[in-house]
């Protein structure tokens, strides 16, 4: 999986494009983006453009808010 860097005023948005999103792809986004903003020490926005989201996909996205 890649991910794509923005930054604008101090906050770094990652950007990830993926065809479909299951469960284990929120959870591992989510890992590279705690692990981004904290050996950069930085405010990290997330950002994952889809066409498809499974519904448990979901469920894992609302834990890591």
């Amino acid at each position: 999986m890649d991910i794509d860097v923005m930054v604008k005023d101090r906050v770094h948005y990652l950007v990830e494009v993926k065809l479909s999103v299951d469960r284990y792809d929120v959870w591992a986004s989510n890992k590279k983006y705690e692990l981004y903003g904290q050996l950069n020490n930085v405010e990290v926005k997330k950002i994952i453009v889809t066409f498809y989201v499974d519904e448990r996909a979901l469920e894992v996205e609302i834990i890591y808010r």
